[in-house]
């Protein structure tokens, strides 16, 4: 499971790969509603899915929210391609992701590849996402923003491992 706390401090996303369906995606999503003695929250349980409301399916997921409620969740494809993709939206009043699904890809519009991705988003909408590559256990990342639609403009794919003595996996 992956968790992200809101820049409010109060809203809450978790995102996990469900136990009945492999590889069917889920979150629950809320806001802290008493911080008193016993923490209360309101909200719920919710599929990973798009307008088309198709159950998103993948593995691995990590999830982040931005200003405004943007969220993002980056995941690994059920496919044996290795690509990732991402469902990037907003966080409607009710706590339902609205958003769309995408494909990460470069700058030069190739898909990105890898494992275990982590995401995170700053204030100003800038997105790092952090992964496991494809080759030898190096570790790569993509950074850009969130344009209107949702989408992670400006990609920039960079590997942040080099040499034989830099390798990892699991990144967050």
């Amino acid at each position: 499971p992956a968790v992200a706390l809101g820049p409010d401090r109060q809203t809450l996303v978790i995102a996990y790969e469900g136990a009945a369906r492999r590889g069917a995606l889920w979150y629950v999503a809320g806001r802290f509603t008493s911080p008193d003695r016993f923490i209360t929250f309101a909200g719920g349980q919710s599929k990973l899915s798009t307008d088309d409301n198709n159950h998103r399916i993948g593995h691995n997921p990590s999830v982040a929210l931005g200003p405004g409620g943007q969220v993002v969740v980056v995941y690994e494809s059920s496919a044996n391609d290795q690509s990732l993709y991402y469902v990037s939206g907003r966080l409607t009043a009710d706590f339902q992701i609205e958003g769309k699904e995408y494909r990460l890809t470069n700058e030069r519009g190739a898909a990105v590849r890898g494992f275990t991705p982590a995401v995170a988003i700053d204030n100003d909408s800038n997105v790092l996402v952090v992964y496991q590559g494809s080759d030898e256990n190096r570790l790569w990342y993509v950074t850009g923003s969130v344009a209107g639609s949702g989408e992670i403009a400006g990609r920039r794919e960079h590997r942040l491992t080099l040499g034989e003595a830099r390798r990892g996996s699991r990144p967050s």
